[in-house]
């Protein structure tokens, strides 16, 4: 798994170097009007945290969907879905977020993005006693889009999604009452506008 992570990781610097000439030429991501919609695949990190949970924090693929409209120059208001899963021992844990979220781009005129939003986030594995908790949470992250062609970017990015606390349950009940998760992940997507 960890290898997988670096292939990401790896993969996401060749690309956004490949990118780079073409930047040069292409119209500034953040001066566009629209729609847009932006699919992305990376790794991420998650951890449980509880009275009687493990403190690891464990691997595993992600994935992210992001779609919206552009407000104005340097802000797009869209909604974001964020995946992430992982099997081991004999169990598949998968995270799953949505997220209503604001890109802000600090200059228009070039690729660096700051995104922020609120939503749900599930959590839920599979094995003997099925358990899953939908807790709050909030999305926090960072990025830069090398624009390819006029209506093509590939998109960079890091995020931080953070649950509130509150209660994991299976059919028996309820076994865990404090239960919160965070997911860090990481990424490179492609945004048509």
């Amino acid at each position: 798994m960890a290898m997988r992570l670096r292939t990401v990781v790896f993969a996401t610097l060749v690309l956004a170097g490949a990118a780079a000439p073409a930047a040069a030429q292409a119209r500034p991501t953040g001066l566009r009007s629209g729609p847009w919609v932006t699919v992305g695949v990376g790794g991420g990190w998650t951890r449980v945290n509880c009275s009687i949970c493990r403190t690891d924090r464990n691997a595993g693929p992600a994935a992210s969907l992001r779609l919206g409209t552009t407000l104005r120059p340097g802000l797009l208001i869209g909604a974001e879905l964020d995946g992430w899963t992982r099997a081991g021992e004999d169990v598949r844990t998968l995270v799953a977020a949505g997220s209503a979220a604001a890109y802000i781009y600090p200059d228009p005129s070039r690729g660096l993005f700051l995104k922020a939003g609120a939503g749900v986030v599930r959590y839920s594995f599979n094995d003997e006693d099925d358990a899953s908790a939908n807790l709050l949470g909030i999305m926090l992250g960072a990025g830069y889009e090398f624009p390819i062609s006029d209506e093509l970017n590939i998109t960079n990015s890091v995020g931080l999604i953070a649950s509130s606390f509150g209660a994991l349950r299976s059919d028996a009940g309820t076994i865990v009452d404090d239960m919160s998760i965070s997911l860090f992940h990481i990424g490179i997507a492609l945004t048509h506008r």
